[in-house]
């Protein structure tokens, strides 16, 4: 492997398989995220902290240092990847199809949890961009809201890139 095939994505997964080195990065790295977290929180007093996408999937790394995180998958997810993260992740933020809704609902089945999740909306019908189309969310609304042990609390999109903001 060369420095360029390392992410944060590579070195999670290396962390969970037990890599002694990937433990390491990720001590220091939380160390020094754990010390960014605490100066903002310190500032901002806020409600909630959400941490996500490639974290999300290290929430029993988190929870065996002693934190009790309520992780949150944001960013595209694949099905083959829900049963990595189900049992460590309160929301999911992106979903995009049926078949992905029908997967998080058959591990949130297996693992005895209610998964909140967030339909994905590509309101400009971008080709950049995942998601359910404005024809087709109220379908899959119904559709999904049917699924055992999944709770749709809402939706996101991203706008379209503009050069003028107030044409979003």
């Amino acid at each position: 492997m060369t420095p360029a095939d390392v992410s944060a994505r590579t070195v999670a997964d290396a962390a969970m398989a037990g890599d002694a080195t990937a433990l390491e990065v990720y001590r220091i790295s939380g160390e020094k995220l754990g010390r960014g977290l605490s100066v903002l929180i310190d500032i901002l007093n806020p409600e909630r902290i959400v941490i996500g996408s490639v974290f999300a999937r290290s929430g029993e790394l988190l929870r065996e240092a002693g934190f009790s995180p309520r992780m949150h998958e944001i960013g595209t997810l694949q099905r083959n990847k829900i049963k990595l993260i189900a049992d460590s992740v309160h929301m999911i933020h992106s979903v995009d199809s049926i078949k992905l809704a029908k997967e998080i609902s058959k591990q949130a089945v297996k693992n005895q949890k209610t998964m909140d999740i967030l339909l994905e909306v590509n309101v400009a019908n971008e080709e950049s961009k995942w998601g359910f189309t404005l024809e087709t969310i109220q379908d899959a609304l119904k559709e999904i809201s049917l699924f055992p042990n999944i709770r749709v609390k809402g939706f996101m999109t991203s706008a379209p890139y503009v050069a003028d903001p107030e044409e979003n």
